[in-house]
């Protein structure tokens, strides 16, 4: 069994943006793990869908078709914290909750935009971590208490 789990930073100033997740990386992992339904969860709490190639859904629930490989899909629930809602109310809009749809909208404790959270009725609710400002750390499960 891979022992190997991955954590979040913000790459300004090194805080964690997750608690440590188990990845999801293959498409049938994704096919037996990830939900992709307007206002559900993509994935399940304690694990991030991080593929490492493109792959096609094949549930047949998704508007697009395809999952691009490097995308990072995260549960809410697995957010830190420390990561917060933007000051920029134009990015917070939304129907019923946050659709995204204006950029980032979270940030991390020191101010920076972390990653867009979608979660409005007519979304799959995540949070995709921006890659320019964020990065990911692997970690040994018997190392951390999170």
């Amino acid at each position: 069994m891979n022992n190997e789990v991955i954590l979040l930073k913000c790459s300004a100033c090194d805080a964690d943006l997750t608690k440590a997740l188990t990845p999801i990386t293959s498409s049938d992992a994704m096919e037996n793990l990830c939900t992709f339904a307007e206002g559900e969860a993509v994935t399940p709490r304690g694990h991030v869908l991080l593929l490492d190639k493109d792959a096609i859904v094949k549930q047949g629930k998704m508007h697009r078709a395809t999952i691009p490989a490097n995308m990072a899909w995260v549960h809410l629930d697995d957010l830190a914290e420390a990561v917060g809602l933007t000051p920029i109310t134009k990015r917070l809009a939304g129907c019923c909750d946050i659709s995204g749809i204006d950029g980032p909208n979270r940030i991390c404790a020191c101010g920076a935009h972390v990653g867009t959270q979608f979660s409005d009725c007519y979304e799959y609710h995540t949070f995709q971590p921006d890659p320019k400002t964020t990065r990911w750390i692997g970690v040994r499960r018997s190392e951390n208490t999170k």
